[in-house]
């Protein structure tokens, strides 16, 4: 009988043991899950100040506009057209030709380099995913300082209408609107 206690004992133990390593995993398991919680704020924090947002209007323009259609055989306008379509950009995007656009009132040059679209920045170039994070929301706010001064018409720019002196110019061919 003395020795069933003290197997009883031992066994206590060991789940005394095992009860206080689990509780050690349950607070570092915490920790990290606060961690990461902190990780998601700062991320949601980032993409609502890049993530340009839609008006009705813009939404209304880009369901009549649907999807851009690259002009064909033109690799940049391809890949630039499979990444519009597949993002959510409220800066509207005109082609100028060979690989020249009009990126609301900035003037771009993106090509294709090592099966991948960049723009040039700069003395270098950035990719085109990373350019619009990196642009689209000044470029929009911009846009939007133009707007409430009376110097930007987002319809005379989708028209091509815009006199030379305007961020838009007659000559231009597409327009992007997302």
């Amino acid at each position: 009988m003395k020795k069933e206690i003290l197997e009883i004992e031992e066994q206590c133990e060991e789940l005394a043991n095992i009860l206080k390593q689990k509780e050690e995993e349950y607070e570092t398991l915490e920790d990290v899950l606060r961690d990461k919680e902190v990780v998601i704020e700062g991320l949601e924090k980032t993409l609502g100040e890049k993530a340009p947002i839609l008006t009705d209007a813009d939404r209304a323009k880009r369901h009549t506009a649907n999807i851009y259609k690259a002009v064909a055989g033109d690799l940049v306008d391809e890949l630039l057209a499979k990444y519009i379509n597949s993002m959510e950009i409220s800066v509207p995007i005109r082609r100028l030709g060979d690989g020249f656009y009009l990126f609301g009132t900035r003037k771009i040059f993106a090509k294709v380099l090592n099966h991948k679209l960049v723009v040039r920045v700069g003395g270098g170039f950035m990719s085109f995913t990373e350019f619009i994070d990196s642009y689209a929301l000044a470029e929009l706010k911009k846009i939007q300082e133009l707007q409430a001064n009376g110097d930007w018409d987002l319809d005379k720019f989708i028209s091509g209408v815009m006199d030379n002196e305007s961020p838009g110019s007659k000559s231009f061919i597409h327009l992007i609107l997302f």
